[in-house]
C-alpha cells in the first residue's frame, strides 16, 4: 500500500484519559506525573504507529486554570509545566522502534485539585487548552478552547498548508522532510524526566539504550522562524530525487571556508531525508524499501564514491556518520522511520574539509508493483552560523553552488567534445 502523506494525532481517541482497570494513574495525576506518560496503557494506537505519516504529540502551553488565577485559595495544579509533555499525550516507538511521535506541539494541560478525596478523575482544563471554532457555536460562542493532541496536530498541518503557498510544486515528503527539519525538542520536555528514571529506561530490554524524552516527544517542536526562507546566517537546502534499488548518491555540501573556520563559534547543521515506501501490513518487514543516509568527511567525491561502491555494499551499510560525538540522533535510531532526521553541533572546524551526504537505498525482494524501480524521496539540509554576527551564509552558498553548477556543465561539454 502506498499512500501521501496524512497528519494524524499521536493518540486515537484524542488523548489518554486514563485507566480503570488497571488503574493509570492509581492515585493522581499531578502526584504520579511523569510516570503514566510511558505507560503500556498510554502507548500510541492505530493509526499513529503509521510510518508514512507525521504522528504529532502534545506538550502544554499553560500551567493555570481561569479558576487558580483568580482565586488561588483554590490550588487547583497542572501536572505539567510550560513546553512539558502534556498529561494525556501518548508516547512510542513505532514499528521496530522508529520514532514516534515524529513532532510536539501545543495541545493543552490539565489541572486537578489537591485535595482530591479520591476523585483524581475530577479534571479541570479551562484556561489550559488551545483555542478552535467551536462546532456547536449556534446559541453559544464562535470559539471554544479545548485540550487535546487532536489540536496539536492542525498546527502542524498549518505548517505544512503554509510551506506549500511557498513551494507549490513540494511533494509530501519534502513539506514532511522540512517540518521535521527545523524542529529540535524543548529542553523542558527533556528535564521533565528525572536522570535516574532516564538511566532506568535506558537500561530495559525492551527500551534499551532509548532516550525517554524521545520517545514522548520525537524530533520535538518546528521552529518557524527560519521554517519559510533562509537568512545570512541559516541556509535551507532542499532537492527531490529519485534513487534506483541497491544504489548510493552523493551530495556535496556547499559549505563555505567562512563556516569551517578554525575560530570557536557555535555552527549547525541539519540533515532531513524523507521517503514513502510501499508497506504491508501482513510482512514481518513491514518496508519493502529501506532508504538512509550518512553524513561524512572527506578529501574528495571520488574518495567517499570510492568507499560506497557496490563491491563493498556491506562496509557501506556499517560506516557511521563522521562527527558522531557532535550529533543529536544516532543513524541507527533515526534510520527505523520513513523521516530521519540528526543535527550536528560544531564549535570549530578546518576550512579545507569536504562533507558529503550519501543517501543509500536497500531493497527487500516483495517482487510487488508498489516497489518502484526508482524511488522518490526528499532531503533537507539547514546550515545555520547564528553567533557569527557578519555571516553571509546564503550569498556565499549560493556562489558556491553556481560555480558547482559551471563546473558541471563544463565537464558535460568536455564528454560531448571527446565522444565526437
Amino acid at each position: 500500500m502506498r499512500a501521501g502523506t496524512i497528519f494524524y494525532s499521536s493518540s486515537q481517541p484524542e488523548i489518554f484519559a486514563g485507566s480503570e482497570e488497571p488503574p493509570v494513574p492509581v492515585d493522581s495525576w499531578r502526584e504520579e506525573y511523569p510516570d503514566y506518560l510511558l505507560n503500556e496503557q498510554s502507548v500510541i494506537i492505530d493509526p499513529a504507529p503509521a510510518l508514512n505519516v507525521l504522528t504529532v504529540g502534545s506538550v502544554a502551553r499553560h500551567d493555570a486554570t481561569y479558576d487558580s488565577q483568580r482565586y488561588p485559595e483554590i490550588h487547583q495544579l497542572s501536572p505539567a509545566s510550560e513546553n512539558q509533555p502534556s498529561p494525556f499525550t501518548r508516547h512510542g516507538p513505532s514499528v521496530k522502534g522508529a520514532l514516534k511521535p515524529d513532532l510536539v506541539a501545543h495541545g493543552g494541560n490539565l489541572a486537578c485539585p489537591i485535595e482530591f478525596n479520591s476523585q483524581q478523575w475530577r479534571t479541570d482544563m479551562r484556561g489550559l487548552g488551545v483555542l478552535t471554532m467551536n462546532y456547536q457555536f449556534q446559541g453559544n460562542t464562535l470559539y471554544k478552547e479545548i485540550s487535546g493532541t487532536s489540536f496539536s496536530a492542525p498546527y502542524i498541518t498549518h505548517l505544512a498548508g503554509r510551506l506549500l503557498n511557498e513551494y507549490p510544486k513540494a511533494s509530501a515528503d519534502l513539506l514532511r522532510a522540512m517540518l521535521v527539519n527545523h524542529a529540535s525538542l524543548p529542553p523542558e520536555v527533556e528535564s521533565t524526566f528525572p536522570e535516574e528514571m532516564r538511566e532506568g529506561y535506558k537500561s530495559q530490554s525492551s527500551t534499551y539504550n532509548r532516550e525517554i524524552s524521545r520517545d514522548v516527544g520525537g524530533y520535538g517542536r518546528v521552529n518557524e522562524g527560519d521554517l519559510f526562507r533562509s537568512s545570512d546566517q541559516c541556509v535551507v537546502l532542499m532537492c527531490e530525487e529519485t534513487i534506483e534499488k541497491d544504489s548510493c548518491q552523493f551530495y556535496e555540501l556547499p559549505l563555505p571556508s567562512s563556516y569551517l573556520r578554525k575560530a570557536r563559534g557555535l555552527r549547525e547543521l541539519s540533515v532531513t531525508l524523507a521517503y514513502s515506501p510501499a508497506v504491508r501490513t501482513t510482512r514481518l518487514d513491514y518496508v519493502a524499501t529501506q532508504i538512509s543516509y550518512r553524513l561524512v568527511r572527506g578529501k574528495s567525491l571520488d574518495e567517499v564514491q570510492a568507499f560506497f561502491n557496490k563491491d563493498r555494499q556491506k562496509d557501506a551499510e556499517a560506516r557511521n556518520d563522521d562527527a558522531t560525538p557532535n550529533r543529536d540522533i544516532s543513524a541507527q535510531l533515526r534510520g527505523r522511520g520513513t523521516v530521519q532526521s540528526s543535527k550536528w553541533t560544531f564549535k570549530q572546524r578546518n576550512p579545507l574539509e569536504k562533507w558529503f551526504v550519501v543517501v543509500i537505498r536497500q531493497d527487500r525482494e516483495w517482487n510487488h508493483q508498489d516497489v518502484l524501480e526508482s524511488e522518490p524521496y526528499a532531503l533537507v539540509v539547514t546550515v545555520a552560523d547564528r553567533d557569527n554576527e557578519h555571516a553571509q551564509l546564503y550569498a556565499e552558498i549560493r556562489t558556491k553552488l553556481e560555480l558547482q553548477l559551471q563546473a558541471r556543465d563544463e565537464a558535460k561539454q568536455r564528454a560531448v567534445l571527446s565522444s565526437n
